[in-house]
C-alpha cells in the first residue's frame, strides 16, 4: 500500500494492484488491469470532484459521481513513474522522477491529456548531481536531494538554492525529503534519520532531531513516512510497524553514562582482568600486571551501559603506542601483538547517540623484555664488549708496529729506487744535450760548407769574367777602328749586365734564403701562383726588409723602376688601398 486519502465516509488506497474506495466494510477496485501501481492522490485545484494520481507508467484520472469516485481515464502524453506529484500556484503540475529528473506538466481543460512537458535535469540545479524530491512547503513547490533544497522563483526561469531552508542543515547533511505537517512543522528525512523543523510563532522554526535518534536505521529506507496526528503526537512506520512520538514526554539527553573494560588478558594466559565503572566513581586499578615477553599478545574488549539500544561508537587509546585516540567506531574488541617492552596504558571511551561522550576507562599493564635485553644481559654485553675492545686495541698496536716496520722498509726501497733513476735520468739528459750540440755542430758545418762552396763558384764565375773584361780590354787596346771599339765596350757592357742578372747568383740566394725562411717561398707560390720569378724575388728582398735603394742595386734596375715593380706586385697579390705591402708578406 502506497497512499491512503480520506473524504467524509469514503477512503481512497493506492496500491500495487491499482487503486481501490473503502466505504465502511465495502472495498472496490476503481483501476482497471492496465494501470498498476498507484502512487498518491492529489486534487485538482479549482475542481473538488477530480483526482489525479501518480501510478508507475504516467497519471491517471479520477472523477467523484455522487458520492462515491469513478476511474475516468488514463491521462495521456506522459509515461513516467510519478511517484512525487505537487500543484503550483499557475496551475502546472510538478513531478519528481527518481532518477531521470523533474517535470513539468500543463493540461487541458478537461485534464486527460499533458499537452506540455517540460524537463529539467540535475545538470539545471545549480551544484548539484543528486537526485532530487519534490515536497510543497508553505503553498511553494521544493526540490531537496543531498546536494541542498531548491525553489524555482516566481518569476524566474532557473532554480536557485533556498538559502532558508539550507540554513538548517550543517556539514552539507541535506534532507532526501521534505514534508510539511497542516500545523506548519517541516519533517525531514537524511540517508536513515529523522528530525523536525518545529514552526515558532515569530515565523521561524526550531530543529529538533535528539527524539528520533532512537530511529536511526529503523525507517523503511527510501519510503519514509510520517502521520501527524495533532501537534504533540506523530507515527512514523519503521521495519517492523509503527513508532509513536510524543513531545509531552521531558527527557535528558544529555544524561551521563559509563564505559567499562570487560576483559583484559594475554591470549597465553587464562588470568582475565577487568575494570568498571560504578555510580560512586571509577573503579581504581591496584596491581599493574606483569606479562613475559613471549606472550605478548593481549585481548582487551569494553562496552558501555547505555540502555536505549541505539549504535555506540568507541575510541581506544594506546599510550606508547599510538599517537592518539583511534577514529570512531562500533568495533568493542581491539588486540595487540608483538609490543616492545614497557609500561603501557590502555584507555576507552564511549559516544552514544546523542552526542553524549563517556569518562574514558583505564588499564595499565607492563611487557617484560626478552631474557636478551634484560639488565644482567645488558652487564653481560658491556663485559664483553670490554674484552673484545682490549683484544683489538693489542692487535690493532701489533698491527701498527708490524706496519711502521714496514712502511719503512719500503720507503728506504722507494728512496734506493728513485736515486737511481735520478742517476740514470741526468746519465740520459747528458746523453741528449751531448747529441742536440753534435747535431748542431754537424748542421751548422753543413752548411757552412754549403756558403763556402758556393761563394768559392761564385768566385770563380766573376774571376772567370774578370778575366774576360781584361782579355777584352787588351784586344780593344789594339783596335784603332773607333766603329769597332763601340762595339766592343757595348758587347763588354752586355757580358757585365748578364752576369749581374745572373740566374745562379739568384738560385745560391734562393737556396741561403730558404734555409733561413724555409717555408716562405712554398707559401707564397701556393698562394700567388702566378708570381713571375722576379716578382719572386722582390718579394724575397721585400720579406728581409730591404728598401727599394738596395732592391735597385741587386736587381740592376733604377729606383723608380723598384717602385711600379712594387705596385704591379700590391695589384697581383690583391692588396686593397690602404694595406702595407711590407706588412703583407711579413704575415705569409
Amino acid at each position: 500500500m502506497w497512499a491512503l486519502y480520506a473524504e467524509e465516509d469514503v477512503l481512497l488506497c493506492g496500491h500495487n494492484l491499482g487503486a481501490f474506495e473503502i466505504v465502511g466494510d465495502r472495498i472496490r477496485r476503481l483501476t482497471t488491469d492496465g494501470v498498476n501501481g498507484v502512487w498518491n492522490f492529489k486534487k485538482v485545484e479549482g475542481n473538488p470532484n477530480l483526482i489525479i494520481s501518480g501510478t508507475y507508467n504516467g497519471l491517471c484520472l479520477f472523477e467523484k459521481i455522487g458520492r462515491n469516485w469513478h476511474y475516468k481515464s488514463r491521462i495521456r502524453g506522459f509515461d513516467e513513474s510519478s511517484r512525487f506529484i505537487e500543484w503550483d500556484a499557475q496551475g502546472n503540475l510538478w513531478v519528481s522522477h527518481g532518477y531521470k529528473g523533474v517535470y513539468r506538466l500543463r493540461f487541458s481543460k478537461d485534464y486527460t491529456t499533458v499537452v506540455q512537458v517540460q524537463a529539467f535535469e540535475k545538470d539545471d540545479f545549480p551544484q548539484n548531481v543528486s537526485d532530487l524530491v519534490l515536497s510543497k512547503i508553505n503553498g511553494s513547490c521544493v526540490f531537496s536531494g543531498k546536494d541542498g533544497v531548491y525553489v524555482l522563483p516566481a518569476e524566474g526561469h532557473s532554480f536557485t538554492r533556498d538559502s532558508s531552508y539550507n540554513a538548517y542543515f550543517r556539514d552539507k547533511h541535506f534532507p532526501n525529503y521534505l514534508k510539511e505537517d497542516k500545523f506548519k512543522n517541516i519533517w525531514y528525512f537524511h540517508d536513515y534519520s529523522v528530525g523536525v523543523l518545529r514552526y515558532l510563532e515569530d515565523g521561524t522554526y526550531k530543529k529538533i532531531d535528539y527524539p528520533f535518534i532512537s530511529l536511526e536505521r529503523k525507517l523503511v529506507s527510501g519510503f519514509e513516512y510520517v502521520f501527524v496526528l495533532d501537534k504533540e503526537n506523530a507515527l512514523f512506520g519503521v521495519e517492523d510497524g509503527f513508532a509513536h512520538y510524543s513531545s509531552k514526554v521531558v527527557k535528558n539527553y544529555q544524561k551521563p553514562f559509563k564505559v567499562h573494560i570487560r576483559s583484559f588478558k594475554a591470549l597465553s594466559d587464562s588470568v582475565v582482568y577487568a575494570m568498571n565503572h560504578f555510580e560512586e566513581g571509577r573503579e581504581e586499578q591496584k596491581i599493574v600486571p606483569q606479562f613475559a615477553f613471549k606472550n605478548n599478545s593481549f585481548e582487551i574488549s569494553y562496552s558501555a551501559s547505555f540502555m536505549e539500544g541505539s549504535e555506540i561508537l568507541y575510541a581506544t587509546y594506546l599510550q606508547g603506542l599510538d599517537d592518539g585516540y583511534s577514529k570512531w567506531s562500533g568495533t568493542r574488541v581491539r588486540s595487540f601483538s608483538n609490543l616492545y617492552e614497557g609500561v603501557y596504558t590502555f584507555e576507552v571511551k564511549a559516544l552514544n547517540s546523542y552526542g553524549v561522550e563517556a569518562e574514558p576507562m583505564k588499564f595499565s599493564f607492563e611487557v617484560l623484555p626478552p631474557w636478551y635485553r634484560t639488565i644482567y644481559a645488558k652487564v653481560g654485553y658491556l663485559f664483553f664488549i670490554i674484552l673484545i675492545m682490549l683484544v683489538l686495541f693489542v692487535v690493532v698496536n701489533r698491527r701498527v708496529e708490524l706496519s711502521k716496520k714496514k712502511e719503512k722498509e719500503k720507503q728506504l726501497e722507494r728512496f734506493k729506487a728513485k736515486e737511481e733513476q735520478f742517476k740514470n735520468a741526468a746519465l740520459l739528459s747528458e746523453k741528449e744535450m751531448i747529441k742536440m750540440r753534435n747535431e748542431r755542430l754537424k748542421s751548422e758545418m753543413v752548411f757552412k760548407e754549403k756558403e763556402l762552396a758556393n761563394s768559392t763558384i761564385n768566385l770563380i764565375q766573376k774571376n772567370e769574367l774578370l778575366s774576360e773584361i781584361k782579355a777584352e780590354l787588351k784586344r780593344l787596346g789594339r783596335v784603332h777602328d773607333f766603329r769597332d771599339v763601340d762595339k766592343k765596350v757595348s758587347a763588354l757592357i752586355r757580358k757585365i749586365d748578364k752576369a749581374i742578372t745572373n740566374e745562379n747568383n739568384w738560385e745560391v740566394f734562393e737556396m741561403h734564403f730558404g734555409q733561413v725562411h724555409e717555408e716562405f717561398l712554398k707559401k707564397l707560390i701556393r698562394l700567388h701562383p702566378d708570381l713571375t720569378q722576379r716578382e719572386q724575388k722582390l718579394s724575397a728582398f721585400i720579406k728581409m726588409g730591404m728598401s727599394s735603394k738596395e732592391i735597385a742595386s741587386l736587381m740592376n734596375i733604377t729606383t723608380r723602376a723598384v717602385e711600379n715593380n712594387r705596385y704591379k706586385l700590391r695589384q697581383k697579390l690583391g692588396i686593397e688601398q690602404g694595406e702595407n705591402l711590407s706588412a703583407y708578406i711579413g704575415k705569409i
